[in-house]
């Protein structure tokens, strides 16, 4: 039995790639200095400079002892140099248990005997949530994954959120235990007061639980710009409006409203004869863009889908042109950024894009967002 049998998501088998020869370090830097013309020379290390690296390691050590180096990886992992840097960032310093016992009645389930899991810290932003967790028992190899049916504290209906990462960080041998990061993504993430879910882990041939787990959701801000800037749709000759923009400690989020939903739209471009028009200046601009002749039929849903992806486009290209203000100057780009979560109704008379930020930001901070050649600052800072 495999684990997609009992969950929605699970990470593609790896396929391995054959060796490859390479050489090691000093043949490579010994290649280099030759075509350089450079000879090697003997570096002599300051007394000042061995003492601090000997002073480094016992630091290092005694922080293991007393289990800093969880919260230290969490953190680097994080991009942050310290606990106080975003107050979206909590840290449980006295490892709180957060699973139950919470057996599966199925014959490719195999239980954990004394599983614990264990919270180290959480990132609450928004519809982002990211938790650092320690797993034991557990081993060196295999993969993550969560599954079962979700709960949450303060709603009574979830709905749409996903897994968008689950990575092991590390692994200690001495206490089998493994630190994990787990990314959620969804709009219940901002009503929700808590989370829970079971924590699965693939071992060879085997699928194993370690119960089931609760995740605190702690509140968080955001900085919100309204905006009215024109947003020109690149396939069809359409143009909607963006509304508002809102930086989250993680993302960017950039709302539009759309004069035209998609019913309108058809109607005011011939019917039916409009899913060919949707259709042909979508798919088949990627058709002929590959060399491919285009479909000569587009059916209704060929046509909504296009007409999504191509205002969610839209959004993007104006993303991707935009940047973070912080009040020393300095711009955080979302060129190249990552659309993690997008949201519209079915008629696409709405839309937001959500843009995963490459690094964490204190909203504090934030003086303003360029959108383009235009800037928008927040509202209590004055415009340069």
């Amino acid at each position: 039995m495999k684990i997609t049998d009992l969950l929605d998501q699970y990470p593609a088998d790896f396929m391995p790639f054959p060796a490859v020869d390479t050489p090691d370090a000093d043949t490579t830097i010994a290649r280099t200095m030759k075509k350089l013309a450079l000879t090697p020379r003997r570096r002599h290390i300051p007394i000042k400079m061995l003492l601090a690296a000997c002073l480094t390691v016992i630091l290092t050590a005694t922080a293991a002892a007393v289990g800093f180096t969880l919260w230290e990886q969490a953190r680097q992992d994080a991009g942050l140099a310290s606990a106080g840097d975003i107050p979206e960032y909590v840290e449980y310093t006295d490892l709180p248990a957060i699973s139950t016992d919470n057996p599966l009645e199925n014959d490719g389930i195999t239980e954990v005997e004394g599983a614990s899991i264990e919270l180290v810290s959480t990132i609450c932003a928004g519809q982002n949530v990211t938790a650092y967790l320690r797993v034991s028992p557990a081993g060196e190899d295999g993969e993550w994954d969560i599954g079962g049916k979700p709960e949450a504290g303060g709603v009574s209906e979830i709905d749409g959120f996903y897994l968008f990462g689950i990575r092991q960080l590390s692994y200690d041998a001495a206490t089998s235990s493994a630190l994990i990061c787990l990314e959620l993504r969804g709009a219940i993430f901002e009503a929700a007061s808590s989370f829970s879910m079971d924590l699965f882990r693939s071992e060879a041939d085997s699928i194993l639980h370690f119960g089931r787990f609760t995740l605190p959701i702690t509140p968080s801000e955001t900085v919100a710009f309204p905006v009215a800037l024109p947003l020109e749709n690149g396939f069809i000759p359409e143009t909607a409006t963006l509304t508002e923009v809102a930086v989250g400690a993680s993302f960017v989020r950039f709302t539009m409203d759309n004069p035209q939903d998609f019913a309108q739209w058809c109607e005011a471009n011939g019917g039916e004869d409009a899913w060919f028009q949707m259709g042909d200046a979508y798919w088949g601009a990627f058709d002929r863009a590959a060399g491919q002749e285009p479909a000569t039929s587009y059916t209704e849903l060929d046509a909504q889908v296009a007409y999504q992806r191509s205002w969610s486009g839209a959004i993007c290209d104006l993303a991707y042109d935009s940047a973070v203000v912080l009040l020393d100057g300095t711009e955080i780009a979302l060129d190249g950024a990552q659309s993690s979560l997008r949201g519209d109704d079915d008629a696409v008379s709405w839309m937001t894009e959500e843009f995963t930020l490459p690094s964490l930001v204190d909203l504090s901070q934030v003086a303003g967002i360029r959108i383009g050649e235009a800037y928008f600052p927040v509202a209590s800072v004055p415009a340069a």
